[in-house]
């Protein structure tokens, strides 16, 4: 995860209408299983509209641009 690109992406998606925070927990640096928790993307706002619309868009975002995935596959 670039955290610097998170940080940045946070403070823009925090300047959208009627939204008042956004937190970001993801698993770093460990080994996940199936059906681990990969990330929790929480976005707290005013009315439903603004909030799941910053929620689509951060997750989006952040997939796209903040983080990258490594697969290893035991065989």
């Amino acid at each position: 995860m670039d955290h610097e690109k998170l940080n940045a992406l946070i403070s823009k998606q925090k300047r959208q209408t009627g939204i008042v925070d956004i937190q970001v927990a993801a698993a770093e640096d460990r080994y996940l299983s199936v059906g681990d928790d990969v990330m929790c993307l929480v976005v707290a706002g005013d009315v439903r509209e603004n909030v799941i619309a910053v929620l689509i868009e951060t997750l989006d975002a952040v997939k796209t641009t903040v983080t990258r995935k490594t697969e290893d596959f035991a065989g």
